[in-house]
């Protein structure tokens, strides 16, 4: 199993990658369009969504709608944000590489995940989105 990486910044993100002992199953993939990424994300395995600032554009959403398993940073917002359908760890490489190691060994909780994420992410869609918008600002006029 290979950990890719996708790098929007055009640069290199680990500082002093070429030290690192096991950087030949690291790929640092840099994503270009929306397409590639989207491609990238949806033939993952699992993903691992570690950002501790809020993004407009939530990968970890997009790996659950991708049916891809989702490690979240372990913080109130993302427990707000994906409830049930991810899995938690703290900011550090034995944590992270625990819930890897349990997402690869146990399929049946990969496969729960994916159920989770799919049942979650049902309310995810244009039309419900847009309806809620739609009766949104018809309250607010009313009001």
């Amino acid at each position: 199993m290979q950990l890719v990486l996708l790098n929007k910044l055009k640069n290199n993100p680990i500082k002093d990658f070429h030290l690192y002992k096991y950087r030949q199953e690291v790929h640092i993939i840099n994503c270009d369009t929306e397409e590639m990424e989207a491609q990238i994300i949806s033939s993952a395995y699992a993903g691992i969504y570690l950002t501790e600032w809020e993004p407009t554009n939530d990968w970890g959403l997009h790996c659950i709608k991708c049916t891809v398993p989702l490690i979240a940073l372990q913080k109130k917002d993302n427990y707000r944000q994906y409830e049930d359908a991810a899995l938690y760890t703290q900011l550090d490489e034995k944590a992270i590489g625990e819930k890897m190691m349990l997402v690869y060994k146990d399929e049946n909780l990969r496969n729960a995940q994916i159920e989770t994420g799919t049942e979650f992410t049902r309310h995810y869609n244009w039309d419900l989105s847009s309806a809620r918008l739609w009766e949104t600002i018809l309250q607010t006029l009313r009001d």
